[in-house]
């Protein structure tokens, strides 16, 4: 999970990850097969300083969110830090390791980034955008306090 806020990073670096977009026929596959896991609209990030209450946005981006619901529900996100944290930019979890080498999805295997026009990023098209903190950001704030 990665939490971006409105400000970008003093440097540039291009994204890691794959990150092409997927073409009409497989957007076309995805959004016609239904899902199978009943998906909320609505997280609580629990922190050691307090909540943080997120929107989850499944009708935009539904393979991020599924994703999300899943690994939580799955306690993927139970006990680990944030390993990695960008000033004024994003906060990244779910590496079970915390060594910034990340998990692996619910399907096995990386999928296509999900980029919709209606959801503001920090550089169009680099991360998916599947939540918005809508209580909480105090707690964002104080987390921020240094990049790691």
């Amino acid at each position: 999970m990665q939490v971006l806020k409105n400000q970008g990073p003093s440097h540039k670096t291009d994204r890691d990850v794959f990150n092409e977009k997927p073409s009409h026929e497989e957007q076309t596959i995805a959004t016609a097969q239904p899902t199978k896991t009943k998906l909320g609209t609505a997280a609580i990030l629990r922190t050691a300083l307090r909540d943080v209450q997120i929107k989850l946005f499944p009708e935009l981006v539904l393979k991020s969110v599924e994703g999300f619901v899943t690994h939580s529900r799955n306690g993927c996100y139970d006990d680990v830090i944030f390993h990695r944290i960008i000033k004024a930019l994003m906060m990244q979890t779910e590496d079970p390791l915390g060594d910034d080498a990340g998990g692996t999805s619910i399907w096995g295997k990386e999928f296509e980034d999900e980029l919709h026009p209606e959801l503001n990023h920090y550089r169009p098209y680099t991360h998916t955008v599947f939540g918005r903190a809508v209580t909480g950001m105090d707690v964002i704030h104080d987390i921020d306090g240094h990049d790691r």
